[in-house]
């Protein structure tokens, strides 16, 4: 019986492969793979790049995003939806672990501290603090 070699990637992963992913995934239906491929092309389109010189850098996919506000004409719900389509893609694509926050118990403190602001962008700031679970924060879970 012949056995069909593994295929290994060459180079750092780029939303190409993400993309490949989500187009070949079987456990998708179409309409989410049109919005995930959808927020892939919008990225692209965002910093003038094509999907396959975009390196797989949440790091810098989230300081783009975080600045497209000025740059751009997007409304602050599609910027919104753009970040978490992005995500959910590679999450799909397996390319790169994707860390759940959702479930995560806060130390009481830290809940009174987040419940004490109204501001929506403060709340979301330190939440992303709190939950990166930092050396020099405390007992998070």
């Amino acid at each position: 019986m012949n056995q069909i070699p593994e295929i290994t990637p060459v180079g750092p992963p780029t939303l190409q492969a993400v993309l490949d992913q989500i187009t070949s995934s079987t456990r998708i239906n179409e309409n989410r793979k049109r919005d995930l491929r959808s927020a892939i092309i919008s990225y692209g389109k965002l910093t003038d790049r094509p999907p396959s010189a975009i390196g797989l850098n949440l790091a810098e996919i989230r300081h783009v995003l975080d600045n497209a506000g000025g740059v751009s004409k997007m409304s602050p719900k599609r910027q919104a939806n753009l970040r978490s389509d992005l995500a959910s893609a590679v999450d799909i694509s397996g390319l790169l672990p994707m860390l759940r926050t959702g479930g995560i118990k806060l130390d009481p403190a830290w809940a009174a501290l987040l419940e004490s602001t109204t501001s929506l962008r403060i709340r979301n700031g330190l939440s992303r603090v709190l939950l990166r679970g930092r050396p020099e924060i405390p007992d998070l879970v």
